[in-house]
């Protein structure tokens, strides 16, 4: 093993470019008043001493002039893992304030807090961060404290905000948001003797591997990654790095997969830092012979599918939606909006099959009356020039199964599904699509029964074979 003889650093915890104005925590520029709570762990500090002022990371360009005055800030010790709800605050008089009615500085892409007088750190409780700002005025949406997910997933952030009205910190309101983002943030006066990598990035990314590089001042490292929202102490794949060089490529990935990579430093055989991370990245998408996709497993719009959305109104959209769905929880939700006249593409995988001409998609889909569905190919899914319509569906207000053989040649390698609308705010739902060989034997469909009499009944149908 190689261990370098490392000198001290500042605590500095959080790596991601994540959030935005609204949830900006524990201090946001975007309202005109806001109290906000976070919890940074003990193991992730790695240090004790006196704490003598805080710097928040902010979206480059920030400026934080409408909340810079009129602050107050409590630090202090909790063995609090988690906030359970939005009324779980820390009680502030058990905290100490570090800063009455002061006045905080924006330089540098940093929020500075420097605390009346030190507070004593003892490196063994979790470190709670409490800032009231009541200017009363407000800024812009991208003027924001960077912010990194909870390394454990738990919320670790409280936030109350309003335009109007201020609350009491000794006896809040119920928080707006309940989150495990945290600001990103630097602890000063207080140094870690094995600091944390920092700088995580992921390049390189392709169908199978990543490469992930950091700065750090170590010769040793460990590396655990796997899927997003995977537990690094219990799962994961971990790589032990001691070649000395700031980075690894992570190889054997999944494609079109959601990955999450931590880096911890080894400095001596008995001390290594806290993780730093996660740094997430998408491994690349390859094409796919067959897929059945219900959008149900995520939130989050599916990778390797893409939306492409031609509109005049910022606000037409193309979303997971628990609203009008097949098969619960999730569908897509196709909204124009107030744009009458746009148009929408959901548009699936590259498909390795589409030029084979043998296979068909299935789905199902509902519309506000109005609406129409097209369905077709796409040589090149950001551009919507490169779409040709196969087949109009003729949806109606309630989920029907359909059905669309793809069999005539094409070099397309994408299906799209055009949404177009006769009037404003329409909707297009489509759930559990499949893109499958076309059966040999087609089942029957359109049952109906006929002159029925107390003993019999005509049964009728509409079939592809000549025997049923």
């Amino acid at each position: 093993m190689l261990f370098s003889c490392l000198g001290f650093a500042q605590v500095s915890i959080g790596n991601s470019s994540g959030g935005s104005g609204s949830i900006s925590s524990p201090i946001t520029n975007y309202w005109g008043y806001s109290y906000g709570q976070s919890i940074y762990l003990a193991s992730e500090v790695n240090a004790s001493g006196d704490i003598t002022s805080l710097d928040f990371k902010l979206n480059p360009g920030a400026s934080f002039a409408e909340a810079d005055e009129n602050v107050d800030v409590w630090i202090g010790t909790t063995t609090k893992t988690n906030f359970e709800n939005n009324t779980d605050w820390v009680d502030v008089s058990t905290l100490t304030q570090v800063l009455t009615d002061g006045t905080l500085t924006a330089s540098d892409d940093l929020l500075h807090i420097e605390f009346n007088a030190p507070f004593n750190y003892n490196g063994t409780d979790n470190l709670i961060i409490a800032v009231d700002a009541n200017e009363g005025d407000y800024g812009g949406s991208s003027d924001y404290v960077l912010q990194t997910e909870a390394q454990n997933g738990d919320n670790l952030s409280l936030l109350y905000r309003n335009d109007n009205t201020a609350t009491d910190p000794l006896d809040p309101d119920a928080a707006n948001v309940v989150q495990s983002l945290r600001g990103n943030i630097v602890i000063n006066g207080i140094t870690q003797s094995c600091p944390a990598p920092t700088d995580l990035t992921a390049t390189n990314i392709t169908t199978s591997s990543v490469d992930v590089s950091w700065t750090d001042t170590a010769d040793e490292w460990q590396i655990i990654y796997g899927p997003s929202g995977f537990d690094f102490e219990t799962e994961g794949t971990t790589i032990d790095d001691d070649d000395g060089t700031l980075g690894e490529t992570i190889s054997g990935l999944d494609s079109g997969t959601t990955y999450q990579a931590y880096v911890k430093s080894i400095c001596s055989t008995d001390e290594e830092s806290s993780l730093a991370g996660p740094v997430d990245f998408v491994s690349a998408c390859a094409g796919v012979d067959n897929f059945t996709e219900n959008f149900d497993s995520s939130v989050n719009f599916p990778n390797c599918w893409t939306k492409l959305i031609n509109s005049t109104s910022d606000f037409s959209s193309i979303a997971i939606s628990s609203f009008g769905n097949f098969s619960e929880p999730n569908a897509i939700q196709m909204n124009n909006s107030v744009d009458a006249a746009a148009q929408l593409y959901l548009i699936t995988p590259e498909l390795n099959t589409l030029p084979n001409a043998d296979h068909r998609i299935r789905f199902y889909a509902h519309t506000s009356l109005g609406s129409i569905i097209e369905v077709g190919t796409m040589t090149d899914p950001t551009d919507a020039s490169t779409y040709t319509s196969i087949q109009t569906i003729d949806a109606t207000n309630d989920y029907e199964e359909y059905s669309v053989n793809f069999d005539a040649a094409t070099t397309d390698q994408y299906v799209a599904f055009k949404a177009t609308y006769t009037a404003t705010y329409y909707n297009v739902y489509v759930d559990n699509v499949s893109w499958e060989p076309i059966p040999s034997c087609m089942k029957p469909s359109d049952f109906s029964f006929d002159e029925a009499t107390t003993t019999t009944a005509d049964l009728s149908w509409t079939a592809e074979g000549s025997e049923t």
